[in-house]
């Protein structure tokens, strides 16, 4: 974390010059491959003394030439990357977007550009020059040729992967600064190898320095075999021996660079493993960092794009939820409002405000149709476009050309966004602002009883959804309309059938009471007393008399209530009373009249028929005089 944080300082104070002070470090830590090269090659070559010495004196010589070449090499390959990271260094970005393209590729494929001319640095500005004049000035021989020449080219791979592996971590800070923008451009501009690559690279390597090695102890102790006539033992001994610590010392350089590629391509993954475990990618600051310059750059940028696209359909399910939220309440709150009222010009009223101030629509309107069933008249509708078109008294018919004539006469809901109801997208001079527009019937069961119409100041403002929430406020508000219909048909009928009540009680009473007054007094009228109260004698809202009385104390709210309640009781009683004796008397008739009727079909003569009528009639009517006269009218008989 400390090298981190000191190379991002160093970064941040050099700019451009970061990327060859990058490669001057790692040239310094990689001298420790050289060195071990060196041992190498003395254990094998055996030099003397003087030679080694002389051998020696022209080693820093090489290790200046060849880095001194590097750099010059890193100079002329990194020119956009180096320009951008020093303009990055005075707080602002490059403009030109090629420049920026041209950095990225640059810093991405350096690492393995610098690796490749490292490699041939070494072998052919290094190793075959030393050779070939240490050659000609007799300082080695051809054994001691081949000794340099394998112990070089192991130096060389160990050089080369590990300031690789080191130059992957160093430039990591600034590859972070010259990430483009566009995320496609990440892609098709990375200069970086795929992990397939460093994978065979790396293992060649690894393979390559175990190979020269065991190459150069098997050929040493060969020719010094035949150098000296050693036996065959002696031969296989000191193999033996020499292998094995060769091998040893091949298998730890081995593992190291196993161990340091490995991380190399490992350590990215647990980071963006790390990363994802958190379970969190909703903000620019969340989104993972690409810290490498291969297959796992990639897996990020779809990881980031994967984490972009579930934010953003995450954030359109729950706006689609919030807004479904807020039509399902304003279906509710319009379904409460719709059966809170009975009247259908309040009704309609209600509805239509309810709609544009809860649902945020410009403007909307209840058709009904009238008694023709060919025009369907505006009952109501929101905002002054609204109140004019009421004063006009406004109407459309089921022929006409608009959303509500098509929705009326088809019987189906109609948008204006269809393209075969394009014409209803011409605009209404009392609305200008509308760009979609809405018809759905109002139905009760299979009857059309008109149309509801919604506009909207956005295109396409009517989806499924939308809809289906108008569809089912036109259900409700249609079934309301029916039951406000039948309501006050029932309404009409009770007040119909009250007054045929009323004047049914006031005949009944009239008749009763004609010719005679019937009440009942208790007492004497005293004029000196004057406390007095009417208490009325009421039926079914009809006035069937009074009871007043006289007291000399005035009455408290208990008296006057007890004689309210024998008030009641006392005209339901009378009531009864009267029906009861209408009842007798209508028996008592029926039972003369069965009686008549039995007599007058035991007489078979005329005579007989007229005297029996004649007689039991009038002793039941009490008639002083009844006449029966059998006349039929003649024609012309004016009388």
């Amino acid at each position: 974390m400390n090298l981190k944080f000191s190379l991002k300082v160093l970064l941040s104070k050099t700019g451009g010059y970061y990327i060859p002070l990058a490669v001057i470090f790692t040239q310094f830590l990689s001298i420790p491959g050289l060195l071990l090269g060196i041992i190498f090659i003395q254990l094998n070559a055996q030099f003397s003394y003087e030679t080694l010495k002389v051998i020696s004196s022209s080693i820093p010589e090489l290790i200046f030439g060849t880095s001194l070449i590097l750099l010059v090499f890193t100079w002329l390959v990194t020119p956009h990357a180096r320009t951008a990271l020093s303009i990055h260094r005075l707080g602002s970005t490059p403009t030109n977007n090629k420049e920026q393209l041209l950095a990225w590729k640059e810093i991405t494929s350096f690492n393995w550009n610098y690796s490749f001319a490292n490699f041939t640095t070494i072998l052919l500005a290094g190793v075959l020059p030393f050779i070939t004049y240490h050659y000609f000035n007799r300082n080695i021989n051809i054994e001691q040729l081949v000794y340099v020449s394998i112990g070089g080219a192991a130096s060389a791979i160990i050089v080369v992967s590990f300031s690789s592996l080191l130059l992957e971590n160093i430039l990591s800070s600034a590859r972070n600064i010259l990430i483009p923008n566009d995320e496609d451009d990440i892609i098709q501009n990375n200069g970086g190898k795929s992990i397939t690559t460093k994978m065979m690279l790396f293992s060649a390597a690894i393979i390559g320095i175990i190979n020269l090695t065991l190459v150069t102890a098997g050929y040493k102790n060969t020719i010094s075999a035949l150098k000296s006539g050693q036996s065959v033992d002696v031969i296989i001994s000191n193999l033996k021996f020499e292998l094995i610590f060769v091998s040893i010392l091949s298998l730890l350089i081995g593992l190291g660079l196993a161990y340091l590629s490995t991380r190399v391509l490992t350590d990215p993954l647990e980071s963006l493993v790390k990363n994802l475990k958190r379970g969190k990618l909703d903000s620019a600051a969340d989104k993972l960092k690409i810290s490498t310059t291969d297959n796992i750059s990639e897996l990020t940028i779809y990881i980031n794009r994967m984490a972009a696209e579930t934010k953003e359909l995450k954030m359109l399910m729950e706006k689609k939820a919030a807004e479904q939220i807020v039509q399902l309440k304003a279906a509710y709150n319009i379904g409460n409002a719709a059966s809170s009222s009975q009247d259908p010009a309040q009704l309609v009223e209600n509805i239509v405000n309810l709609i544009t101030d809860q649902l945020g629509y410009y403007y909307s309107a209840i058709f009904l149709l009238d008694d023709t069933q060919n025009f369907a008249e505006l009952k109501a509708a929101t905002g002054e476009a609204g109140k004019v078109l009421q004063k006009n008294k406004h109407k459309v018919s089921m022929n006409g050309k608009s959303l509500v004539s098509e929705s009326l006469s088809k019987d189906k809901v109609v948008v204006s966004s269809d393209s075969e109801y394009s014409f209803s997208l011409i605009p209404n001079p009392l609305l200008p602002y509308t760009k979609s527009e809405i018809a759905i019937p109002l139905k009760s069961g299979d009857r059309i009883l008109g149309v509801l119409n919604v506009q909207s100041t956005q295109e396409n403002s009517f989806g499924a959804q939308e809809k289906e929430t108008l569809q089912a406020i036109a259900g409700h508000t249609a079934v309301t309309l029916e039951n406000a219909r039948l309501y006050h048909e029932v309404q009409e009928n009770l007040r119909e059938l009250r007054a045929i009540q009323q004047q049914y009680l006031t005949n009944a009473w009239t008749n009763l009471t004609s010719g005679q007054d019937i009440e009942y007094i208790v007492g004497e009228d005293e004029p000196t007393i004057n406390h007095s109260v009417d208490i009325p004698l009421s039926l079914r809202d009809q006035v069937l008399g009074k009871i007043h009385i006289q007291t000399e104390n005035s009455w408290s709210l208990e008296e006057r209530n007890l004689v309210n309640a024998i008030a009641t009781q006392a005209t339901i009683a009378i009531e009864n009373a009267r029906l009861i004796n209408e009842s007798r008397q209508l028996a008592s008739r029926e039972q003369l009249a069965a009686e008549i009727s039995n007599k007058i079909w035991t007489s078979a003569t005329i005579d007989g028929v007229l005297q029996i009528v004649a007689k039991d009639l009038g002793r039941a009517l009490d008639a002083d005089k009844l006449v029966i006269e059998i006349a039929p009218d003649r024609k012309g008989d004016n009388e």
